[in-house]
């Protein structure tokens, strides 16, 4: 009991000490309004900040489903008056049948997932943008349902209004519906074309607006850009995202910030920034999915050089021969080119329906139009019964045809 203290237990002491002040100084200030509660600044992983602007501002109606993510940031936002939360982080406030049969079964996206969703009469839902640990597949599913609609993303966030909520929730869907391809998969606009990718370049431009300090919204839309071949607009924007930390070390971002070089004509730094990325320019796949690019973006003449390339390196690539068939039938001066190109792809695969198909398309573009019609029924007879969309687009030559 008499025990003197030790050099380290005073120094022991003095710390503790000095923690206990700072909590209770940090304990007034937070009392007066001057701290968050949510450390020293407010972590948009927690704290949401242009999703809750969004659903405030847009005055949507609830009731609302949201992770246990995002609970605390309702609350502080809210007061508990405009979204009472669905879910907050006290495990032990919920019984235990509660996390299993209604959150989990909700979050998770189970069976019955529907029926949970209506017995609470949520209409609105506020998720994560990418899975949490707890295989979060509640955001894929909305996406998939007719019953909702993607209103608003970002880096961290999925807001989703049920299409027979409330008539002010119906007005927002109205406005800022977002379905040009599912946010969990950003790099999917670079599957878009046409109209398609025009639409999403709107859809991301009006999300980018309200939200300019989202990295993932601008490096779409710069993406988006670079496909419709504004490679000017798309290369600045990469550009003045390239200093943020997100872009630090991110071969994806690198990668797909070649392609808008590409399409402006720099080469030397399409291959610079794909090294970066830790892949090689001279490798005849990344060339080909350059010229892929360059076609999508409208640049023809440097798709036809790449794909020559490519068909330099493998002469018996038949993917190459019959996209290169399509870009050179495209003028009348080289359809004979094209055409023999597809023949001699024939001879390497003589059942390929998508590469009868492109040979129907360049005898229809040269006036050969029952030997294209021929081409078009084989095709038809030939492509996978899972294809729709090519069945669905050679049926639709068959009927121009006839």
């Amino acid at each position: 009991a008499g025990r003197r203290w030790s050099r380290a237990n005073a120094a022991e002491a003095a710390v503790l000490a000095l923690v206990i002040a700072g909590g209770l100084f940090a304990g007034v200030r937070a009392s007066q309004g001057w701290m968050f509660p949510f450390g020293f600044g407010r972590d948009p992983k927690h704290y949401p900040e242009h999703a809750l602007d969004f659903l405030w501002s847009q005055n949507v109606r609830g009731p609302i489903f949201n992770t246990d993510l995002y609970a605390s940031a309702l609350l502080w936002r809210g007061k508990t008056t405009r979204f009472p939360v669905f879910v907050d982080a006290r495990l032990e406030a919920y019984p235990e049948d509660f996390w299993r049969d209604v959150y989990y079964r909700v979050l998770q996206a189970a069976p019955g997932w529907q029926d949970v969703l209506d017995r609470y009469g949520v209409r609105c839902a506020l998720l994560r943008r990418e899975g949490g640990q707890s295989d979060d597949g509640i955001g894929n599913a909305l996406w998939d349902s007719p019953a909702w609609g993607l209103v608003y993303w970002d880096d961290q966030v999925l807001i989703y209004l049920k299409r027979d909520g409330p008539e002010r929730n119906r007005e927002v869907l109205a406005t800022w519906e977002f379905d040009a391809f599912n946010p969990r998969r950003p790099s999917s606009v670079n599957d878009l074309r046409d109209e398609d990718l025009k639409s999403a370049e709107t859809e991301l431009a009006r999300l980018v607006e309200w939200n300019p300090e989202s990295f993932l919204l601008r490096w779409t839309l710069a993406a988006a850009w670079a496909g419709l071949g504004r490679g000017e607009d798309a290369a600045d924007a990469f550009a003045q995202l390239a200093d943020r930390k997100e872009a630090k070390g991110n071969t994806a971002f690198r990668a797909s910030r070649a392609q808008a070089e590409l399409v402006v004509g720099r080469r030397d730094r399409w291959a610079e920034l794909l090294q970066a990325a830790g892949r090689d320019p001279a490798d005849p796949s990344e060339k080909f999915r350059a010229a892929m690019f360059l076609a999508r973006a409208g640049r023809t003449e440097p798709a036809i050089e790449e794909y020559r390339e490519v068909l330099a390196a493998n002469p018996r690539d038949v993917d190459a021969m019959n996209n290169l068939a399509l870009l050179l039938a495209k003028e009348p001066a080289t359809s004979d080119e094209a055409l023999a190109l597809l023949e001699q792809a024939l001879t390497l695969t003589p059942d390929d329906p998508y590469v009868i198909a492109s040979r129907a398309e360049v005898r229809y573009g040269r006036g050969e139009t029952e030997l294209a019609l021929a081409d078009f029924r084989a095709a038809l007879d030939l492509l996978p019964a899972d294809d729709t969309a090519a069945r669905e687009t050679v049926m639709r030559w068959i009927l121009k045809v006839e």
